[in-house]
């Protein structure tokens, strides 16, 4: 995989910080196993201020074939201290 439009660390939300690796990932050939996205990254909603959402194990294919490689995503919820605009660290790789 390139670096190249690598997805930043932070994002003010959830939604943009997985959507940026779904799409960083499937850009460069992958295709993500779209029941293991739904309910390892779409069910249960973001993580609460303090915690961390790990979902892992997301299966990928690559040229029609099946991996033995996963996806596996960390997004850790920071609590800012104004309260009102948290923001997202996310940490992913495939392995």
């Amino acid at each position: 995989m390139t670096n190249k439009n690598r997805p930043e660390t932070y994002y003010d939300t959830y939604s943009s910080a997985v959507t940026a690796v779904y799409q960083y990932v499937e850009d460069n050939g992958y295709k993500i196993d779209e029941d293991d996205w739904f309910r390892r990254v779409t069910l249960g909603g973001k993580p609460k201020a303090g915690e961390t959402k790990t979902s892992w194990g997301i299966g990928l294919s690559k040229n029609g074939k099946e991996l033995r490689k996963c996806l596996r995503i960390d997004v850790y919820r920071i609590q800012m201290p104004d309260y009102t605009n948290d923001r997202f660290e996310l940490n992913w790789y495939i392995s």
